[in-house]
């Protein structure tokens, strides 16, 4: 896991956010639960397409080697 990504109850920090999130923080991907959170949720965000989450999740994954 991301040192200093997530708080002490799993959620996802502002810093978090703003350094691996899409626009305005959005969906941010830094590992493995990120990235199924991101794929899971990506039809409840305005302003960034269902498509542009995919590819930043496929993107991510395929950059750690994670096929899941």
């Amino acid at each position: 896991m991301a040192k200093g990504m997530r708080t002490k109850k799993g959620n996802v920090t502002a810093k978090a956010r703003s350094k691996s999130g899409s626009k305005g923080g959005k969906y941010p991907i830094f590992d493995q639960k990120s990235c199924m959170s991101a794929v899971k949720l990506r039809h409840h965000g305005k302003g960034i397409s269902a498509g542009a989450v995919l590819a930043k999740a496929a993107r991510w994954a395929n950059a750690h080697n994670n096929s899941a």
